[in-house]
């Protein structure tokens, strides 16, 4: 008798009742900090995943370049263009003659490269130098790509 008093009142409530609201808030909630811990977890993966060689080696610039695989030597070229510009300015960098890059011949390097991965370590560095935070540009370099991977497997969750 009181199962069927039970859904009478659920059948004959025309709105939500406070429980129910409270039961919707939690699930809200829980499904949000569900959300949040899942991409807390997948940053870590994403970040802990590609700091393996560093972790397990020492600091090394492949990390740095994954793109250009086939120019020897390109990830150390990239850093030097990296470090070449912090030093010396941006518009010095484009108008840089390396005379170790494609030896005996050199190369111009404003004309020849994608600078969209140096100026991005080298405003990374600036901004940190700004905030007082010394940092060397190679570890700027090395931290880039893991940085930069586990915020894209983020945005794909």
């Amino acid at each position: 008798l009181q199962f069927l008093h039970m859904v009478d009142s659920v059948v004959t409530s025309t709105g939500p009742t406070e429980s129910n609201k409270m039961l919707a808030s939690n699930s809200l909630g829980i499904t949000s900090l569900l959300t949040f811990i899942i991409l807390v977890l997948a940053w870590l993966v994403g970040f802990a995943s590609r700091l393996f060689a560093v972790i397990r080696f020492e600091s090394i610039i492949h990390e740095f370049d994954p793109w250009f695989v086939h120019i020897l030597f390109s990830s150390v070229f990239n850093y030097r263009s990296t470090h070449y510009m912090v030093e010396h300015g941006f518009y010095n960098f484009l108008n840089w003659f390396d005379e170790r890059a494609w030896y005996p011949l050199g190369r111009i390097v404003g004309g020849t490269v994608y600078p969209g991965l140096m100026v991005t370590s080298g405003t990374i560095h600036y901004i940190l130098s700004a905030l007082n935070i010394s940092v060397h540009i190679r570890d700027v370099c090395v931290f880039l790509a893991p940085t930069f991977s586990s915020r894209k497997l983020v945005s794909i969750c």
